[in-house]
């Protein structure tokens, strides 16, 4: 989860392995143009900053593949879920005053 007004998106793939991988991404144009993903090392980072208001979650296909090969190749459904702060946190006014 990322909270709104934050701008660095937590690293969802990371290179392991002995075989020689790329990253990509696949999904809806305002995924796309909210996230970028490190082609080298998977890392996924924040295009945008976050409103929790305006969109609560993302959803985005993350490809990894050896470019040498077709037979190395695989796919994940990665869920972005955005997190509100309180942003106007409730404040109280006196109306009225009663004495006994």
């Amino acid at each position: 989860m990322i909270c709104q007004r934050q701008m660095r998106a937590p690293t969802v793939f990371f290179h392991r392995g002995v075989l020689t991988f790329r990253y990509a991404m696949i999904g809806d144009m305002a995924s796309l143009n909210s996230f970028h993903i490190d082609p080298y090392t998977g890392d996924i980072t924040s295009r945008v900053e976050f409103d929790y208001e305006k969109r609560s979650q993302y959803n985005v296909i993350v490809k990894a593949y050896n470019p040498n090969s077709d037979k190395y190749e695989a796919t994940a459904d990665v869920r972005v879920d955005i997190g509100g702060i309180n942003e106007y946190p409730p404040s109280f006014q006196l109306v009225w005053n009663a004495y006994v």
